[in-house]
């Protein structure tokens, strides 16, 4: 089998990422709706999805155990180029996907009660486009693996993008 730069699923990954590239505003606060939190504080999220967080551990472990040749760094390099992808889409779109660590925004000088609210509402919606960015992502690594996932565990990572950004449907191999 010819490798390439996503493993098995690379024509899949590809396709995912060129309708990426198309989605509308709508279909992209769509996926934030949809998106389990994925934020700056892992416990939190882990408690608030641990059907998502536990199935993305599965897929993770599946791509370190050298399920096909290289496919660690075909599901990171899936991720990351998915990341990049929609951060740019999205500053496209008027939003802003954290680009700076969590705490390093603006401060506010005072107590101005309308300038704390003016950086809630932005540091809120900072979260909310990046919920949709990590959904992304992490949808994009389990295409790498699809193959080796559980139908359930795909489903679930998948979950956030699935009526915006349907798979065709394949038939389930082994790699």
């Amino acid at each position: 089998m010819a490798e390439s730069r996503f493993g098995p699923n690379s024509k899949e990954v590809e396709r995912f990422l060129d309708r990426l590239g198309r989605l509308e505003r709508k279909q992209w606060q769509a996926i934030q709706e949809a998106a389990p939190e994925a934020g700056a504080v892992p416990e939190h999220d882990v408690t608030a999805a641990p059907e998502y967080f536990s199935a993305l551990s599965r897929a993770a472990r599946m791509a370190k155990s050298g399920v096909f040749r290289g496919s660690e760094s075909a599901f990171y390099d899936a991720m990351r180029v998915t990341h990049h992808q929609a951060e740019t889409l999205v500053a496209g779109l008027g939003g802003t996907a954290r680009l700076h660590p969590a705490g390093s925004s603006a401060q506010v000088e005072g107590d101005d009660p309308e300038a704390i609210l003016r950086l809630m509402a932005e540091e809120f919606e900072n979260e909310t486009w990046e919920r949709a960015v990590n959904a992304c992502m992490i949808a994009a690594g389990a295409l790498v693996v699809r193959r080796v996932l559980s139908h359930r565990d795909f489903s679930v990572l998948y979950g956030p993008l699935a009526e915006v950004a349907p798979l065709e449907s394949a038939v389930r191999g082994a790699i």
